[in-house]
């Protein structure tokens, strides 16, 4: 398979951080920074040039920062495992056993997210419901936008994302998307909202075959570790997994666990958190 995957980088000083493996994307004017990375994935989309490989990606310089995985290897799993239309590694693995999906994690990090998602989905037509999403786990749990996919995976998640994406940017609501939130760095929601498309697309979007990057033996650690074994065999049971018993279970350990891990997670992610 022909992978192509893209590394954006900001400044020339974090040019010798970037991966081999990758194709460098320089953005050193950055026009947009409030945007993120978000405006090179559609200019990235609008010239096309996610037609010119069989799976293409846009990954930031912090990837292997924040995944701990070399690109060359990233790269060889996909070749390992073909037939999918999509690819992703999830940086933050933990936040599975800790929230009922993603954007109940979001709530808690960046107070408000919910309702601005919804306004959108809602101003859009899509039938999502965030209140009753599903939940998302270790096989659709996906952040930082590390992802790659086929042509055909591109036009239809950019069909469903750059609407989004525009209506948040329009001049007469912009102020609510781009409010401050917390995070271990200046941010503003809007990226947060945008991070968490793919994962949203997927869960609806059941039809395509994506594969998520098996993290390594070892890499939960306390309290992360014993949630494991057993959340990771209730997600095996289709009937439970989505159910209020579970979502409420879910609720109460996020609830206790985030109180108890937010500060020190924080503190430690410096600059790699979701």
């Amino acid at each position: 398979m022909n992978v192509a995957i893209h590394q954006i980088y900001f400044a020339e000083a974090q040019a010798s951080a970037l991966e081999p493996a990758f194709t460098p994307l320089p953005n050193l004017e950055n026009p947009f920074p409030e945007r993120r990375e978000f405006h090179l994935f559609e200019q990235f989309y609008h010239n096309k040039s996610h037609a010119l490989a069989d799976l293409s990606g846009l990954v930031s310089h912090k990837f292997r920062q924040k995944t701990h995985l070399r690109g060359e290897d990233f790269i060889a799993w996909i070749n390992a495992n073909p037939g999918y239309d999509a690819y992703f590694i999830n940086p933050f693995p933990h936040t599975v056993y800790w929230f009922f999906n993603l954007w109940e994690q979001g709530e808690k990090s960046h107070r408000g997210i919910m309702r601005l998602a919804q306004e959108v989905f809602d101003a859009l037509g899509y039938p999502i419901q965030l209140k009753t999403f599903p939940r998302t786990d270790r096989q659709t749990t996906c952040f930082s936008n590390f992802w790659v996919a086929t042509p055909q995976f591109w036009d239809e998640f950019m069909a469903f994302a750059l609407p989004v994406y525009r209506y948040m940017l329009d001049e007469s609501r912009a102020a609510r998307f781009f409010q401050p939130t917390y995070h271990d760095s200046d941010a503003e929601i809007f990226p947060f909202i945008i991070e968490r498309l793919f994962t949203t697309f997927i869960i609806t979007r059941p039809g395509y075959k994506v594969l998520a990057f098996p993290h390594p033996p070892g890499w939960a650690k306390k309290t992360t570790k014993r949630l494991v074994p057993v959340i990771d065999v209730l997600d095996q049971i289709p009937w439970l997994k989505n159910s209020p018993l579970f979502r409420l279970g879910m609720g109460m350990l996020s609830n206790a666990t985030y109180a108890k891990n937010r500060t020190r997670l924080f503190n430690r992610a410096q600059s790699t958190s979701p």
